[in-house]
């Protein structure tokens, strides 16, 4: 059954709203690299401790709002970033793609 494909920010109270936009804003001042795959867009960060932190954080509140969203967090052996993978069908990429703008 396809999940909708709806951003629910009712799903945070204020704190946690405002904890998820400065989330995003420190993840975007942060990152180093972003790609197309091939369901989505992979995210490169520093693989720092403070940063893979966040990036965990993000997705725990990301996936309240946004339950439709697939993700994958990499830090390979030796790397010096971590990957975030968020991906889904060919509308969550649409719409990730949308969120890039």
């Amino acid at each position: 059954m396809p999940r909708p494909l709806a951003c629910d920010l009712s799903a945070f109270d204020g704190a946690q709203r405002a904890r998820y936009s400065a989330l995003r804003a420190e993840l975007g001042a942060r990152r180093v690299g972003a790609r197309e795959v091939a369901d989505g867009y992979e995210f490169s960060y520093p693989a720092n401790p403070e940063t893979i932190l966040e990036v965990a954080e993000f997705v725990t509140l990301e996936r309240r709002c946004c339950p439709f969203l697939d993700f994958s967090v990499a830090i390979a052996a030796g790397a010096t970033d971590v990957r975030l993978i968020i991906s889904g069908d060919a509308e969550v990429k649409e719409f990730v793609r949308g969120q890039l703008a």
